[in-house]
């Protein structure tokens, strides 16, 4: 019986002994968890409803017959989407109008044809111009040089000489010389006088001549400098195609903006709640067509005592019930915005918390509640 008192007391002390050890491995689990976890009750938001972050009714940039509306009430659009129209046939029409001009401009600005003519010009002209100033050279050289007049004047000298000489002799004694060799004396004399008349007459056409090619490689140098002049010329009016090629691209921008502003974009992407709208209708610039709100994230918009602002903060995580219906739907936000003014009635300061809404299921003008929060440090992940 002692032996069975025993036993009972060691089963006691091992079983004490379990429970001690389960228990603090317990709390010290709950305590490592509570650093991590949302923590409960920590501030009381009051008046929390759900809001849209994002509403807007787009509206018509211009002035207009509605030529279609593209979506209905419940469509989920994207960013960018086209949502309807005007008419915009005569947009159409001007931005294909501009594309024609600025392939023409753009055409004319690589055609370099006018440069490319000028300068061989220009090369042919210097190429004239050299081979002028030989010439020039060559007939100065030939007008300065009176070789010939000095011969045929030299040959004159004689010729007369013999004749004088030969008429002399024959006045002295009629046998010496004979009539037909005075007469052929004579005519040679008369010759070399016509030749020194002929070469006075070719060193003044020399003369008129060298002027002549002077004044033609004045004209060849002036053809140099006219050709520099179409070179500029032509360089500059290539300056001014790229300037219209760049006024025309912008023409085209504007005209593509004009069209562009014929549709009804949706500015983000959101569902369509409203169209204020019909086909076929007119609008004037800045009339609402349609309304779009966004639904993929949402804003919880709440008060929150003065007491408990040092509770929250920017960042901080916050775990959210909204109630939709009889159902519960579980969110966490995150705290974007603490008003920096409190209210002077009730000292309480307002605060803004976002969360994600992929599946759509929270909605705007639905209630919630805030079960706990996260400082931002914990959120995330400061050690």
């Amino acid at each position: 019986m002692v032996a069975d008192f025993g036993l009972d007391l060691r089963m006691k002390v091992m079983s004490n002994t379990t429970v001690n050890i389960v228990a603090a491995f317990a709390m010290s689990w709950l305590s490592h968890a509570d650093t991590a976890a949302i923590a409960q009750g920590d501030i009381q938001l009051k008046s929390l409803s759900v809001v849209a972050i994002d509403t807007v009714d787009v509206p018509s940039m211009r002035s207009g017959k509605i030529a279609s509306l593209d979506v209905r009430e419940g469509d989920i659009v994207q960013a960018g989407q086209v949502l309807g129209k005007l008419d915009d046939r005569e947009a159409m029409i001007a931005v294909e109008l501009a594309k024609t001009e600025l392939a023409v401009a753009q055409a004319r600005t690589m055609d370099h044809s006018g440069i490319d003519y000028a300068e061989a010009k220009l090369k042919a002209d210097r190429q004239q111009s050299r081979q002028q100033q030989i010439l020039r050279r060559i007939a100065e050289q030939q007008s300065e040089n009176e070789t010939r007049i000095q011969a045929a004047r030299k040959a004159e000298a004689v010729s007369k000489n013999e004749l004088e000489r030969a008429i002399q002799s024959r006045n002295s004694y009629s046998e010496s010389v004979s009539q037909s060799e005075i007469e052929g004396l004579r005519l040679a004399f008369e010759k070399s006088r016509l030749e020194t008349k002929q070469a006075e007459f070719e060193q003044r056409v020399a003369v008129l001549q060298a002027q002549a090619e002077v004044e033609a490689a004045k004209r060849f140098d002036a053809n140099v400098e006219q050709s520099q002049t179409e070179i500029a010329a032509a360089k500059s009016g290539q300056d001014i195609q790229r300037l219209q090629s760049l006024a025309r691209k912008q023409q085209l921008e504007l005209a593509q903006t004009r069209l562009d502003q014929h549709h009804f974009t949706a500015p983000f992407a959101g569902t369509i709640v409203e169209r204020h709208q019909h086909s076929g209708g007119w609008v004037n610039a800045g009339d609402p067509v349609m309304k779009l709100i966004r639904l993929d994230r949402l804003r919880v918009d709440g008060y929150l005592a003065l007491d408990d602002l040092s509770s929250i903060q920017l960042g901080d995580e916050v775990e959210l019930e909204v109630q939709a219906g009889t159902r519960t739907i579980q969110r966490v936000g995150e705290v974007i915005f603490v008003a920096p003014t409190v209210d002077p009635v009730n000292q309480e300061v307002r605060v803004w918390i976002e969360f994600d809404n992929q599946d759509f299921s929270a909605r705007p003008g639905m209630q919630a509640n805030v079960v706990g929060t996260r400082k931002a440090s914990a959120a995330k992940g400061t050690p």
